[in-house]
This record gives C-alpha cells, sequence and structure tokens, in this order.
C-alpha cells in the first residue's frame, strides 16, 4: 500500500532547514577549505603516524655579509633595505640605503638614495651601473631613488614585486619614510610604485602622516620603521607602522586607499616611553 504525505510550504521549510542544521559539522570542527595551514601549534592535528615535527633553525652564511659597502655611496649607518626573488628573471633583487655625500639644506646630514643589487644565488652579489642619478660626479652607479626627492629625506624599507597586479606600470611598490616637512603635513609614510624596480613613482603626500591635519581625512600620527607584505589569500596589501608607542596594521585592496591604522601589537606599559617604543 502507498502512502503519500503531503506537506504545506511552511511544513516543508521546516523540515529542509531541520535537515540543514543536522547535516553541519559540530561546532568544534575547524572548516580549512583550500588555504593553506602552517603547522606549528598543531591545534588543528588530531594524531601524528610515522611523522614528527621538528624545527630547524636557519644558517647564516659563513661568508656573511654578502653585500658589503664597497662604494662611495654605500656608506650609509647599518643602511636597510629588501631582497625579493624574481621567478620570471631568475635572479635575486636588493633595494638598499645609501648616501650621496650632498648635505640636506641646513645640515651637514647627508642626503640619502636608494640602492640596486642583483644575484643569482643571493650570495655573489652585482651592481649594475645604470645611469639613472648622478651622484658623487658619476653616473656610473646603481642608484635607483637619487638625493633630489624630498632632499634625501627619506628611506624605503619595503620593496616587493606584486606580480599580481594588472596595471604593468605599478608591478613594483614600496612603502618609505620621509623626514622631509619635520614639523608640517608633508612628514611621513609615503608609497611609490613602478613597472621595473628601478624608475620609481612617489605619491604626493603621505599616506600616512606623522602630523595629520585636523579636520582631514589624513591617517596617522605614525612614526618611521614600517614594512609592507602583500597578502595574496585575501588579495590586499597589509602596511605595519610604528604607532607611538604601539605597532599599527593598515590595509589596502588598491595600494591607494588604506584603513585607519588599529592596533596589532600593544606596547607595554615599560615600553612607552620615547626611547622604548616599538619600532620594527
Amino acid at each position: 500500500m502507498k502512502h503519500t504525505i503531503i506537506l504545506s510550504r511552511r511544513e516543508f521549510l521546516a523540515s529542509t532547514t531541520l535537515l540543514a542544521a543536522q547535516a553541519q559539522p559540530p561546532a568544534s570542527t575547524h572548516t580549512i577549505g583550500d588555504a593553506p595551514q602552517l603547522f606549528v601549534d598543531l591545534d588543528f592535528v588530531a594524531s601524528l603516524e610515522n611523522v614528527r615535527q621538528a624545527f630547524h633553525s636557519a644558517e647564516k652564511h659563513p661568508g656573511n655579509p654578502v653585500l658589503r659597502k664597497e662604494m662611495p655611496w654605500e656608506q650609509d649607518r647599518g643602511t636597510w633595505g629588501s631582497v625579493i626573488y624574481d621567478p620570471d628573471a631568475r635572479i635575486f633583487k636588493a633595494w638598499y640605503g645609501g648616501l650621496s655625500g650632498r648635505p640636506r639644506p641646513g645640515s651637514d646630514v647627508s642626503r640619502q638614495v636608494m640602492c640596486y643589487a642583483t644575484s643569482a644565488d643571493g650570495v655573489h652579489w652585482d651592481r649594475p651601473q645604470l645611469g639613472l642619478y648622478e651622484v658623487m660626479g658619476t653616473r656610473e652607479n646603481n642608484v635607483v631613488v637619487g638625493d633630489d626627492h624630498h632632499d634625501g629625506m627619506g628611506h624605503w624599507e619595503s620593496t616587493l614585486q606584486d606580480r599580481d597586479e594588472a596595471d604593468p606600470q605599478r608591478r613594483y611598490k614600496a612603502v618609505g619614510w620621509s623626514s622631509y616637512d619635520w614639523d608640517g603635513p608633508l612628514s611621513g609614510i609615503y608609497t611609490m610604485t613602478s613597472p621595473d624596480g628601478l624608475r620609481w613613482t612617489h605619491t604626493p603626500e603621505p599616506v600616512f602622516h606623522f602630523h595629520p591635519r585636523k579636520g582631514t581625512s589624513d591617517l596617522g600620527p605614525v612614526g618611521d620603521a614600517q614594512s609592507l607584505m602583500i597578502d595574496t589569500l585575501q588579495r590586499r596589501y597589509v602596511a605595519y607602522l610604528r604607532g607611538l608607542p604601539h605597532r599599527l596594521m593598515s590595509v589596502s585592496q588598491d595600494f591607494v586607499t588604506w584603513t585607519p591604522p588599529q592596533i596589532c601589537i600593544r606596547a607595554r606599559q615599560d615600553e612607552k616611553g620615547r626611547a622604548t617604543h616599538l619600532h620594527n
């Protein structure tokens, strides 16, 4: 004998909702999806069989430093820089600080420049003769940001290649600090873009201000010591900033408009003095 069950629309929706709820994984289940997982704390690993967790310390090259201050314009103190691997060119690329030897206006402090070097193995480095800027009387140098920008009062700690950028003129990106206009609205953190990592275009005003102007949308205040990463999983740019005294984080979808910086690492009470700020 066949039995036919007729449900009203309301009863049908209620029953399907119940079945869907029963089909959901327990609240304690972690849904991984296709995202990469970092097995550091093993929080999401139920058991290990025929495998063990091991951490290996990095080994420093015995010939360090591999990129030494050989040229007259490479004499910046301690310096700063970024290194990437370009899989298309199959070389390592480095951008780092140097000095032009010309004093800043009203000061005996040398103006800064940004230098460029390449390497096939990360150990042996070449300095291409680019001829872009005259430094110390010669254009036979590897300088890619000259000392004419902001009177050489900037330093660009984070330079990256953006392989997902559709605009070939913005394939390389960087963030850097400028002390130009120290007490005014033009001191702060700028961004710059480049088609090749050699010829750069700077933003006309800081993206993050040392002295935000009242009644404006200026982001800040921030100090120097910044860094940049490209979050390829969430398709965004992430800037880490010195928040006087905390460390801040800001994100952007287009490398133009940024979110108001939020605290990502909070300074302890004894780190809030000027000499003990969290820098980088």
